[in-house]
Order: structure tokens, then sequence, then C-alpha cells
């Protein structure tokens, strides 16, 4: 297998100039190849390669292009950092003040004018001689290798700078363990990192507010030393001071809400690539335990993270520390009116305490009714034609008025409670506003207070109640962010399939040994088991074969060989080793596995074959295509390989299978699996090939077979049948047989 360098990044073992151009130079060409020309491409390929190449990852050419984007013409910056993230290495920008502290490798952009692109170079090491910093650097431009003087190159001025380092792999589990001592959830940990933002929006919130004192104050002397002193000459000057104040805080919270859009749109993007990334690594055991559903309206509640940092109902939370400015200027314009905001902060808490846990219930209970409905209608566009075949429309309907109702009344009940809590939030805020009015005017009469501080007290009222009243009148949007806060930090704490395996043995090749000892499967401990004590073994090179009723549990013998399923009893053994000490993820990777059903993804044909082997060569890509016997049918597409399969609903069902196995055939691993396929495609020219098949790798791998074709399985050495309780012979080829089978196989030859 190609692999890429062994050296390290050490500097005194790194390769000589024309050595790095010369390797990095090969492995652009190799990889530009196997991405299909524009996929791989440009300076940002050669710089990437230039990395590899002084890194000496000692990875195989496969695995780099595993690594890889998938879709997308050329490689940019934003596909090498990702690319560099995936191969297991820290990502971090170099600040100006620590350029003096960089180490090799290094990706530096250097500006070459406003509507130019930066040119990227990568340095390869770094040596001090007599003081000066000198280091090699490759020219992704050139594809050559120079020696500049970081102490003098001009480049660096103004250029970002990236360096790379080796991930631990204790990170992950150290930072579990801080959290965990220190009480943090997942979420709480990742707005860490933002402290910094948040705590520059709160100091714009806080000039925001000092700046909101000027517009009641501007009333209070237009009110007093213009209007009664009837004097004029001050007036313009106090027009132009509000004036410079209202333009200073629309420029202030231009800023705050950049911050504030930055801050949402990161959070969403990180949240959003981790839950999933997090989803496709989690066990097929773990999430098969979750519904659909449940996984789709568990990934839609993020959004309402996104929302809530542009809402305003975050504005109001990083306003209410500062309603103490406006209490405070209250109190020194009109004394004993302060009172009255105080009064209804306090009754805004009790509006707040009391409606929290009755909404808190109501949203728990409509998101459960919702689901139900959701599961429900997943369930009847699935069996649609199952339910009007057994007469079953009119009941199924039934169903649905139920389970509508049942999410309308919980859904009314949420809006209800909401609705009360914003109009009692809103009686508050007018009740104060009536109170500061007639308390102010007393005081005014009395003498105690002019007209205009009764005035400017009154505004500032208002904006003292304003973010409180805002508060109660979004409870149910607090109670919502904090249930997708709660479910983000479950399933972030739920072990991977890889951290769960992280100590698994990885097995250099694959001989095709299975054994099976007394082997169970249950998915919930409370169901009934699958099956229980199973139990044979497969030496490497032998055929055997499954058959059994629909259900039986053929299909599960095939995911508890891939490791998809650990067995609730017994164990499971791949040459020799118990397939929970195994790394499941790198055993994948040796087994060819033909689905039920194609089981192809967006993008083209050849893409869809390169996910087994993204190092094949284009010959033994059209090699299994024929294996498949879907070599006419893909050169007879009007854009061959490069068809897209998802998009393009005209490719048949046998063309769609056939490239499944296509990609089963290019694999080529020691241990082959076939799935139950159905009969049709057993008996066409496709069943016809993976029988010749069969025959010529009898004794060469092992193959297991899932099917209750009797012809399929009289190619293999034994043949069960699966029960709930075991195995039971089911018959063998007899030696030296010949069948209709061997014959349209000869024709077929």
């Amino acid at each position: 297998m190609t692999r890429i360098g062994d050296q390290t990044p050490d500097a005194s073992r790194a390769p000589e100039d024309g050595a790095v151009a010369k390797e990095t130079h090969a492995l652009y060409e190799r990889l530009h190849d196997l991405r299909w020309g524009d996929g791989f491409s440009g300076p940002y390929a050669e710089a990437f390669c230039a990395i590899l190449s002084v890194l000496g990852r000692n990875r195989s050419v496969r695995e780099v292009v595993e690594i890889m984007p998938h879709f997308g013409h050329g490689f940019h910056l934003i596909d090498l950092m990702n690319a560099m993230v995936n191969l297991g290495l820290d990502v971090a920008r170099v600040k100006t003040r620590d350029q003096d502290k960089l180490e090799a490798p290094a990706l530096v952009l250097s500006p070459r004018g406003v509507l130019k692109e930066p040119v990227p170079y990568v340095i390869l090491d770094i040596d001090i001689q007599d003081g000066d910093r000198i280091a090699r650097v490759f020219d992704s431009e050139t594809r050559e290798t120079r020696t500049v003087n970081l102490d003098d190159d001009k480049t660096l001025r103004g250029a970002s700078i990236y360096a790379f380092s080796k991930s631990s792999s204790d990170k992950k589990e150290a930072a579990a363990v801080l959290r965990a001592g220190a009480g943090f959830g997942w979420f709480r940990a990742l707005a860490i990192r933002f402290y910094g933002l948040l705590a520059q929006i709160l100091c714009l919130s806080f000039l925001i507010n000092i700046l909101g004192l000027a517009t009641p104050l501007f009333i209070m002397i237009v009110y007093n030393r213009v209007i009664s002193a009837r004097v004029s000459e001050a007036f313009p000057y106090l027009v132009a001071g509000v004036t410079i104040a209202i333009a200073c805080d629309w420029f202030l919270r231009g800023l705050r809400s950049r911050r504030l859009a930055w801050i949402a749109a990161r959070i969403d993007n990180i949240i959003g690539n981790l839950s999933f990334s997090k989803l496709m690594r989690l066990s097929s055991q773990t999430s098969d335990s979750v519904s659909v559903t449940a996984q789709l309206l568990r990934l839609r509640s993020f959004e309402s993270l996104r929302d809530f940092f542009n809402s305003v109902a975050f504005l109001s939370v990083m306003e209410l520390p500062f309603a103490a400015i406006y209490l405070v200027a209250i109190f020194l314009i009109g004394g004993v009116l302060v009172a009255v905001p105080l009064t209804c902060v306090g009754l805004y808490i009790a509006i707040f305490v009391l409606m929290r846990k009755r909404i808190g219930v109501d949203i728990r209970r409509t998101a459960r009714t919702g689901a139900a409905s959701q599961r429900f209608l997943l369930e009847t566009f699935a069996k649609t034609q199952d339910i009007q075949a057994s007469g079953l429309g009119g009941k199924w309907e039934s169903k649905y008025a139920s389970l509508s109702k049942k999410e309308y009344d919980a859904f009314a009940r949420l809006t209800n409670a909401g609705n009360l809590a914003e109009t009692l939030a809103h009686g508050v805020t007018l009740l104060g506003g009536l109170a500061t009015l007639s308390f102010g005017a007393m005081l005014s009469f009395s003498g105690q207070i002019q007209a205009g501080a009764m005035i400017a007290c009154l505004i500032l009222t208002w904006r003292t109640l304003t973010p409180f009243h805002n508060f109660c009148a979004v409870i149910q949007r607090f109670e919502q962010i904090r249930n997708s806060v709660l479910q983000i930090d479950s399933m972030m704490d739920v072990v991977e399939e890889e951290e769960a395996r992280a100590a698994g043995a990885t097995l250099k090749s694959l001989r095709g040994g299975v054994t099976f000892e007394k082997a169970g499967l249950r998915f919930d401990t409370r169901t009934t088991p699958i099956f229980t004590d199973i139990s044979f073994s497969a030496a490497p090179g032998e055929a055997i074969g499954f058959t059994g009723r629909s259900g039986a549990g053929k299909s599960l013998i095939l995911k508890l060989v891939q490791g998809m399923y650990d067995p609730s009893y017994g164990a499971v053994r791949i040459d020799g080793f118990d397939i929970r000490q195994l790394d499941t993820t790198s055993l994948r990777c040796k087994i060819s596995y033909i689905p039920q059903q194609p089981q192809l993804f967006q993008g083209t044909i050849e893409e869809n074959l390169r996910l087994v082997r993204p190092d094949a060569s284009h010959e033994e890509i059209w090699r299994a295509l024929d294996m498949a016997g879907a070599t006419d049918a893909v050169k007879a597409l009007a854009g061959g390989l490069a068809t897209p399969v998802v998009k393009n609903r005209s490719l048949s069902f046998d063309l769609l299978m056939q490239i499944s196995m296509a990609r089963a055939y290019l694999l080529d691993g020691g241990l082959f699996l076939i799935d139950e396929l159905p009969s049709p495609l057993v008996m066409g020219e496709c069943g016809l090939r993976l029988k010749i098949f069969i025959r010529e790798n009898a004794g060469k791998r092992t193959i297991l077979v899932a099917s209750q074709n009797e012809e399929l399985l009289s190619l293999c050495d034994r043949a069960y049948e699966v029960t709930p309780y075991g195995l039971r012979q089911a018959g063998a080829a007899p030696a030296g047989a010949k069948t209709e089978t061997g014959n349209a196989m000869e024709r077929v030859a």
C-alpha cells in the first residue's frame, strides 16, 4: 500500500529541498488523479501536500483521500483546514505578537493586493543562524523550495499564519473530566470560548444604556430650563448634544448586532457540525434505540439556539443588569418615585417564577405529543400501500385524529400559558407607568419635583421595565432553550463507537475466520431476544449460508460480523479475536458487503464506488462493474461514471443494485457478506454473475450468505436455518453436483 513518508517533523531530520519538492509534486499528482482533476487542484492543494511531506504522518494514500472533501471543485483554504483537523492535527492562527514563537510546519498566506488572492506557502523548518531565524519554505505557486530570513522577510508583514500541531488523544477525555469536576455541561464549556465576545457585548450594552439617559435628561432640561424659564439660547446646544448621543447609540447598537450575529452563526456551525458528527459516530446499537423522528427533532431543536442569540430574549438578558443605571437615575431625579419600578421588578420576578414551572410542564407535554404524531406520520408514509391493502384507512384516520387532538390540546395549553405570562407582564408594565405618572404628579403638585423631572422619571421607568417585561413575555422561549441545551449536553456525553473501541486491536490483514459461540442478540432489556445460542465456525475460505423465515435474524448475523452490534450473549470472533476487542471501523474497511437494497449516496457513480477504495484505478473500477454486469449499462449513460446517482431517477433498480454489488467487488475484502437479495435479481444475469463469483472464490475467501434462494445456498459448503433458539442444519451442496445453475453460469461465462 502506498504510504506518505516515514520521517518526523524534526528539523534535524528534515528532507533536502529537492526531496521535499519532488515528494510534494509526486503526492500532488497522485491525489490529483484520484480526485478526478478539478477535485484536487490549485495552490492550496500543493500546500497541503507539502505539509504532509514534512509532517511524515505515515498514512496511506487511501487514508489521505478519505479525509479530503468528497464534493466540490478545487481545493481551498477551508478544505485544507478541515483535512488537517481530520488528520488529527490542531490548527491555530498565530497572532502577530507571537510570530517570534512560530514553529514549523506552518501555512503563510501572504497578501498581494486587495483584489488578488493571497499567496500560500509552507514553512518547512526553522533554524537559528547567527541569531536570525532562517526558514525553508515551499512556494505553492512556483512549486520550488527556497530559504528566507523570517526576521527580515517582508512577506510575514500583514500575512495570515496558521500553525499545525499534533492533537493529543487525551484532550477530549481530559476535557470531559474537567467539565465533570467543574460541574459544567458541554454547552457551557463551549460557551467559555465566547466569553471575550460576550464581555464586549456587555460593555457595549453598558454604553448603550448610559447613552439611553440622554433622551429623558434632554426632555427634563428642556421642560425645566427652556420652557419654564422661556430661555431658548441653550436649546440648539441641547439638540446637538442629544443628536450626538443618538448617533453614538445607533453606532454601538450596530457593533453589538454584528457580534451577536457572529456568535449565533458560529454556535450554529459548531453545534450543527459536532452534533451531526456525533450522530454519525454513535454505534448502531445506540442510534437504533432512538427513533428517526426523535433524532430529527433533536437536530431541529438546535436551530432555536441560533435564533436565540439574535432575539429580543437574549438582548433582554444582556440589558437586565443595567436596569440598575435607570433605577439610580430615577432615585437621583425623583427620589421616592424609585419605589414604583422596584415594586414592578418584584412582580416580574414573581410572574417568572410562577409561570416558568407551568410552561415547562406544558412544553414537555407538547414535545411528547408532537413526537408521537411525527412517528405516526413516518410510519404511515412507509406503510401506505399495506394500510390501503388491509382496508385500514378509516382506522388510520381515526387514530391520526386522536393524536392530532392531543397535540392540539397540549399546544393550546402551552400557548395559553405563554399568553397569560405575557398579559400579566404587560399589565405590570402599564400599572408601573400609570403609578409613576400618578405619584409623580402628586409630587409635582406638592413642589417636591418639577414637571420635567416627572416626565423624565416616567421615561426612565419604561426603560427599566422593558427588559423585565420582555423577559417574562418569552418564558416559553427560555424553557425551549433550556431543553435544547440539556439535549445537547446529554447527546455529547454519549460515548462514541470509536471512543468505546479506542483500545481495540487492528487486524493488519483479514484471513476470514468467523466463529459464533452461543451468541444472542436483543435490542432492549424489555424485549425478547431476536435469537439466542447461535454457534457455528467458518474457516477461512469457507462459504456458509443462512436461511429462515423473514425476521428470523439472518441479516443481523451479518451485522454482528461487521461489528454493527455487540452480541448480548456469547461471543463473536474474527480470526480468533473477540469482535468487542477489535477496532470495528478498521475491520469494516476489510469486509465486502452486498446489502438487500441499493445503498448509494449523493454523488456520481464513480464517487459512490470510490467510497470503499478511494485509491482504486479506473481499470479496477471498470473491472468491478464488469463483475456486477453493469459495464454496458454504465457506458450507455450520457455521463458514464460521472452520472449522478441520487438525482438521476432514470436509473433502474437493477442498475443501482449492480453498482452496490460492484462496490463490494471493488473492496475485495477477505470476508464477503451477501445479504438477502431480491429474488428477481438473483435469478437474472446479475445473480448468475454473483454465483460465478462464489464458485470461483471457493477456498480463497470466506463468504457468508443470507438468502432464501436454494440455488444460492447450494453453492455454500454448509447452510443453516436461523431460529429464535439457535441454528439448524439446512443441508449442503452435494459434492460435484451439476445443477441448472452451473449450466447457466457456463453460458454467462
